[in-house]
């Protein structure tokens, strides 16, 4: 049987046009298939097969449906893996699409700096936490509360 075929007797199709894999799932419900002796990601064994190879450097984002479980090469791009780790739903993700700190300051112009790490950070809550330590130290005796701190800011 080839691979084709083994990938077609392993899916079901959905309302929603998704090739769902009904076979074996890791985890993160991401289809795998041995192919050549090798486990495999059932996506990239369909996109290859159907589509072409993935371009070197690239990975595969589910642009369309956004199921691991889909294996429909339709609903699948290369990207680069910074552009799928940014649509996706992790932390990073999620703090790079924040405009606002916790507190609800922008994180926009002079009010955000980006540390020796590349994050972004808010400055006027920064600030709030120099007072803060600032205060603590003077309370403990240890430091006048007008003696300047060092401060990344």
């Amino acid at each position: 049987m080839n691979t084709i075929d083994r990938l077609k007797a392993h899916t079901r199709l959905s309302t929603s046009g998704c090739w769902l894999w009904t076979g074996y799932r890791d985890r993160n419900s991401y289809g795998r298939i041995t192919v050549d002796k090798r486990s495999r990601y059932a996506h990239r064994v369909a996109f290859t097969e159907l589509r072409g190879p993935i371009p070197k450097g690239r990975v595969l984002a589910h642009v369309v449906c956004d199921r691991p479980a889909c294996i429909n090469p339709g609903h699948l791009e290369p990207v680069s893996n910074r552009a799928n780790v940014l649509t996706g739903h992790g932390i990073t993700a999620r703090h790079a699409r924040a405009t606002h700190c916790i507190h609800g300051h922008r994180l926009a112009g002079e009010n955000v700096y980006i540390d020796a790490r590349g994050h972004r950070h808010c400055r006027t809550c920064r600030r709030a936490a120099v007072v803060r330590y600032r205060a603590k130290l003077a309370a403990a005796g240890k430091r006048r509360p007008d003696q300047p701190v060092r401060c990344a800011l």
